[in-house]
């Protein structure tokens, strides 16, 4: 009879997820976005729907008003019109199965045992973003639950006032200004676009938003205990019960922001704990979170050329990866900033240069070393590797220059040269660690030693093996303050 129970419930839950599922096969275009009224709203699903009941429901625990006037928009709304349908027409019983199996697997996935242990193993071998975090019994909801709300500015505000200030903001925004301007050089003086493509490419740069570090918000204390104000923890602490409080207060914190006017800079998409940086196309925004500008790379009171050498080596690759895949319309969202087709074709001729090495036929292929046959690689992915590596280096490398300029103005004994070996050295140091691939050896190899300025820091000769040729027109000739060699 349990047996026979279980089955009943399961063959509900899979009824349920079949319907949902054929609701969703065939999505509407992205351009299906409707704004009506509450009560308009209402009127096309049917009073079957109780639409506008359950927003005012949740608008009223959250504290904002919401009439039959109210403006809201909905995407893909003939999914909405299925539903409504479906709702009107499902067995209750299985509907409440299905919703009884969705929350407790949410809960248990939360509350197991065995994801404790596992998230435990993980926070032991992965200390970053550098916060101790046991979890243990008691302590297990505190830390999990709202892992995408108010809970996750909590935790990340005290890692930010502890080990990423203001002033680190700071100067994570005033290295960036070096190296749009680098990037606004690279549109202006390249050979290969035309005049439509430089205009496309400098609106795409000047709509481009640089967020470093995290939202200043996060640092005000007062800001953050205000999100926390709508928890009502319940008087018999249940973990299941606890549990759902939580998510219902994150909920509400979202519905409360839905109505406020915002600032372009203040949208975060990537939560300040993230370890990786990224081009978000949707936003137009490069994001390098605090998570990832932290201790070894990045230091705020460092020298100029480590944190060029790292930090901005690793905006300039989130940048170009934006600047490449905007450019050769690799996002469908609008393709605003596509090159045209001629500068497209002049780009990949240019790029050429990168399939041919200095040394071509010098070893038999029996004797090639692996860096030799990363250098001579022609296939179209290794390729797009070394293009992406040769402009981001050289763009953070012209940044760093500028910034040398401005100091030997002011210095007459300010020695470039050593200055540019840190540069050159901190970049190498980027990738010696234990996640370090052995491709990328043969990457960093490959740029420095195509790189002429690389060269001269180092005094490389003729036969050096960190010498090769550096003849790509991708990017424009350096400026007549180029550093010679001692």
């Amino acid at each position: 009879q349990e047996e026979e129970a279980v089955r009943e419930v399961v063959n509900d839950i899979l009824d349920v997820e079949k319907a949902l599922l054929k609701m969703s096969h065939n999505p509407s275009p992205r351009n299906d976005y409707q704004v009506r009224s509450v009560k308009d709203w209402q009127n096309i699903f049917g009073h079957g729907f109780p639409f506008s009941n359950a927003l005012k429901s949740d608008f009223l625990k959250a504290e904002v008003s919401l009439s039959e006037d109210t403006d809201v928009g909905i995407h893909n709304t003939d999914y909405f019109k299925k539903l409504a349908l479906y709702l009107q027409e499902v067995d209750m019983s299985k509907l409440t199965n299905y919703i009884g199996w969705f929350l407790t697997l949410d809960i248990a996935d939360v509350l197991t045992e065995q994801i404790r242990k596992k998230l435990n193993e993980f926070l032991r071998i992965n200390l970053k973003p550098g916060i101790p975090v046991v979890l243990d019994k008691e302590k297990c909801l505190e830390k999990l639950i709202g892992y995408n709300g108010v809970m996750e500015n909590g935790i990340a505000s005290l890692y930010l006032s502890e080990y990423f200030g203001d002033a680190s903001i700071k100067k994570a925004t005033s290295v960036v200004k070096y190296l749009n301007t680098s990037f606004l050089d690279l549109i202006k003086r390249n050979k290969w676009m035309d005049k439509k493509t430089r205009n496309t490419m400098n609106q795409w740069l000047s709509d481009l938003e640089y967020q470093m570090g995290a939202s200043q918000n996060l640092l005000d204390k007062t800001w953050v205990q205000q999100q926390y104000d709508l928890v009502k923890l319940p008087i018999k602490r249940s973990l299941p019960l606890c549990f759902f409080q939580l998510k219902d207060n994150n909920f509400r914190q979202n519905l409360r922001m839905s109505g406020l006017p915002y600032s372009r800079q203040d949208i975060w998409p990537a939560s300040p704990l993230t370890t990786a940086g990224r081009y978000s196309p949707l936003y137009i925004t490069v994001e390098m979170p605090a998570g990832v500008l932290q201790d070894p790379v990045f230091k705020y009171d460092e020298l100029s050329a480590p944190i060029f050498g790292i930090m901005g080596t690793l905006t300039t690759e989130t940048v170009t990866y934006g600047f490449l895949d905007e450019g050769q319309g690799r996002f469908q969202l609008t393709q605003k900033y596509s090159w045209t087709r001629r500068a497209k074709r002049t780009f990949k001729q240019k790029t050429n240069c990168l399939r041919r090495t200095k040394h071509e036929g010098r070893s038999s292929d029996d004797k090639t070393t692996a860096q030799e046959r990363f250098d001579k690689s022609r296939d179209e992915i290794t390729l797009a590797k070394k293009v992406s590596d040769h402009i981001s280096l050289r763009t953070a490398h012209n940044a760093f220059a500028a910034l040398m300029d401005e100091a030997a103005e002011k210095c007459k004994d300010f020695d470039k040269n050593a200055q540019l070996k840190a540069f050159f050295a901190s970049f190498a140091k980027r990738f010696c660690g234990v996640g370090a691939l052995r491709e990328d050896e043969y990457r960093v190899n490959y740029v420095l030693k195509t790189f002429k300025k690389f060269w001269l820091a180092f005094d490389c000769k003729d036969h050096d093996k960190m010498r090769s040729e550096d003849i790509c027109e991708i990017l424009p000739e350096p400026k007549a303050t180029a550093v010679s060699s001692p």
